[in-house]
């Protein structure tokens, strides 16, 4: 049933948008250089990323928190877990050991809307996840 809301809400975005015009973070690079690496690594006092959308026109992108996200948990953060669902991963900053929570709040949009990352405690990764640690 989830699959089916899914699938209509992407023919809806695509109607209103075009396809050519509609941009998944699946077209983003994948790949750091070292002069962007320092600036995308989470800082000490970031507890939360939520991402968003952009609208220029007819276009409607991932925002650069979205973006920021993206290449986080594909370079650097590790995955150390999925939840029951299967929509919420577990990572770990390797620098520092933090756990960090990725979910889509928005789910009833298509693909479970913007990504978040949020900070959780360990006594909580080890509550809601089973970790591959």
């Amino acid at each position: 049933m989830t699959e089916l809301i899914i699938l209509d809400l992407l023919g809806l975005v695509e109607q209103l948008v075009g396809q050519e015009n509609f941009h998944s973070k699946s077209t983003y690079p994948k790949k750091l250089n070292n002069k962007n690496y320092k600036m995308m690594k989470i800082k000490p006092f970031e507890t939360e990323l939520k991402g968003g959308w952009t609208f220029s026109g007819s276009k409607v992108e991932l925002d650069n928190v979205s973006k920021r996200i993206d290449l986080l948990i594909s370079n650097y953060l590790i995955e150390v877990g999925v939840d029951d669902s299967g929509w919420n991963k577990l990572y770990k900053d390797p620098e520092n050991n933090r756990y960090w929570e990725l979910n889509y709040p928005e789910s009833e949009l298509h693909g479970g809307g913007a990504p978040q990352l949020k900070s959780v405690s360990q006594e909580d990764a080890e509550k809601r996840y089973i970790l591959k640690e």
